[in-house]
C-alpha cells in the first residue's frame, strides 16, 4: 500500500496483523507512550487499488507463501477500443452511497445464517472448488486461492444481502436486513464468485504471475487452429496431429491444454463424453477475423514446410 505519505509495509511483525485483518481479525489495541491508547473493536482492512502485472510478479514470492496474496480478489482489466463518454448514473450512484453509509453504520454483533436452500449454494461452491483444484494445470498459488473460496462465498453472500437491503428503493437506513439469507442472494454471490471473479483469478494466477506447464501445448494448438482456419476442434484432432500429446498417457493433458485456450477466450466447450470429460470445443469466430492473419500465414508456411521435409525424407 502506498500513497503520498509513503509506503506502508506489511512485513515482519506487522504481517500477521494484516493477514488477520484481511478477514476481520477481531479487536486490536495499540498502546502508545506519548498518546492515549487506540482500541479498534473490529480490525478489518479493505484495500482497493491497481498494480501493473510486472510489479506484482516481482512481489509474488514474498506475498504468496503465507496466503497474503490470495486474500485479494484480482480483477484483470484490458483496454478495448478507444472508450466512450457515458453519462454518470446519478440515481444508482446515490443509492450506492446510501447503501455504503448504511452498511458502515450498521450495528455489530448480529448473526446471519443461510436458509436451507441457500446452504445448497455453499455446497455447490465446495464442489466447484474441489473440481478446479484437481485441474492438472492449476498452480499452487491458484489452489491456495481456491481453497479460500467457501469462506469468501460467505462474506460475499453477506455483502450482497446488505446491498440488496440498503440499496433497495425506499430502504430505511436504520433497519437491519433479515437474519436469514435467501437462496436468490446466495446464488448471485456464488455466480459472481465462480463465473466472474474466478475467470479473472485464472488469468491472474496462470498468466500474469507466470506461465503454466500447459502454455506450450496451448500455443501449438492455437497455431494449428489458425493454420487450418478451424471453427471447432476435438481431442481426437489434437492427438492425431500433435506428437507431444499423441501417446495415450499424455492425452489426459489435452483438456488442461484447452482450458488455457478457454481462459484466453479462444474456445468454449461444446461436448462432454460419457465419462464427463470435455472432448470437443468451438472456436471463437473472432480468432479468424483477421487480427491473427499474419501469424496464421506464418503457421501455414511453417507446417507446410515440415510436411514437405517429411515427404522428401521418405522419398530419399
Amino acid at each position: 500500500m502506498a500513497g503520498r505519505h509513503g509506503r506502508i509495509s506489511c512485513q515482519g511483525r506487522k504481517r500477521p496483523r494484516f493477514l488477520a485483518a484481511g478477514q476481520g481479525g477481531g479487536d486490536f489495541t495499540v498502546n502508545r507512550k506519548l498518546s492515549e491508547r487506540i482500541c479498534v473493536e473490529n480490525c478489518a482492512i479493505s484495500v482497493l487499488g491497481g498494480i501493473q502485472p510486472d510489479k506484482i510478479k516481482a512481489l509474488k514470492l514474498g506475498m504468496s507463501d503465507d496466503g497474503l496474496l490470495q486474500r485479494f480478489t484480482p480483477i484483470s482489466i484490458h483496454r478495448s477500443g478507444n472508450g466512450a463518454d457515458i453519462a454518470p448514473d446519478l440515481a444508482t450512484g446515490e443509492r450506492l452511497a446510501n447503501a455504503a453509509n448504511a452498511i458502515a453504520d450498521a450495528a455489530n454483533g448480529t448473526l446471519f445464517r443461510f436458509s436451507p436452500k441457500a446452504d445448497a449454494e455453499l455446497h455447490a461452491v465446495e464442489a466447484f472448488k474441489a473440481k478446479e483444484i484437481a485441474r492438472p494445470d492449476a498452480s499452487p498459488t491458484l489452489r491456495q486461492w481456491l481453497d479460500k473460496m467457501p469462506n469468501e462465498f460467505g462474506r460475499l453472500s453477506l455483502v450482497f444481502h446488505f446491498i440488496e437491503h440498503y440499496g433497495a428503493s425506499g430502504a430505511v437506513a436504520d433497519t437491519l436486513p433479515a437474519a436469514v439469507i435467501g437462496q436468490g442472494t446466495a446464488e448471485r454471490a456464488r455466480r459472481y464468485l465462480t463465473e466472474f471473479v474466478y475467470s479473472h483469478a485464472l488469468t491472474f494466477y496462470l498468466k500474469d504471475l507466470g506461465a503454466s506447464t500447459m502454455d506450450e501445448h496451448a500455443l501449438w494448438v492455437a497455431g494449428f487452429v489458425l493454420a487450418r482456419g478451424l471453427a471447432a476442434i476435438s481431442s481426437r484432432d489434437v492427438y492425431r496431429v500433435y506428437p507431444a500429446l499423441k501417446s495415450p498417457e499424455k492425452r489426459s493433458l489435452i483438456v488442461a491444454t484447452m482450458r488455457v485456450l478457454e481462459m484466453h477466450d479462444w474456445v468454449k466447450p461444446a461436448h462432454i463424453d460419457r465419462h464427463g470429460v470435455e472432448d470437443r470445443w468451438t472456436v471463437n469466430p473472432a480468432v479468424h477475423d483477421g487480427r491473427f492473419a499474419e501469424i496464421a500465414a506464418t503457421e501455414r508456411r511453417r507446417r507446410d514446410g515440415v510436411q514437405e521435409s517429411i515427404k522428401q525424407g521418405a522419398a530419399a
